[in-house]
């Protein structure tokens, strides 16, 4: 996920969380089942044009423990990234896209 600044001044955004992102898979905080975001506030701050690339790998795997994962079965899931800020995706500030899992 690539998001810029357009603006010729900085912008500082108060996100909701230390973690100033976040992703999902079908809805399940970056693919785990284990509360792993924290809960502070904290902040991002985008200088006057400046470009920031997210980026994240879902290895097909959902965390169901601290120390267990299960691989994902075949379907359809949806992977999504945003900034950890309230109403994300009415602000512009989420995207995401769908993908197959088929059997190998």
């Amino acid at each position: 996920m690539t998001m810029q600044n357009t603006l010729s001044v900085p912008i500082p955004l108060p996100t909701n969380s230390p973690r100033p992102w976040t992703w999902y898979v079908t809805g399940v905080p970056e693919a785990s089942h284990v509360d792993s975001v924290p809960s502070e506030d904290g902040s991002l701050r985008f200088d006057r044009g400046e470009r920031k690339r997210l980026r994240r790998r879902w290895d097909r795997m959902f965390r169901v423990s601290d120390d267990e994962w299960e691989p994902a079965s075949t379907g359809e899931y949806t992977i999504g990234a945003g900034l950890s800020v309230a109403d994300a995706a009415e602000r512009g500030l989420y995207s995401e896209t769908t993908v197959s899992i088929s059997e190998r």
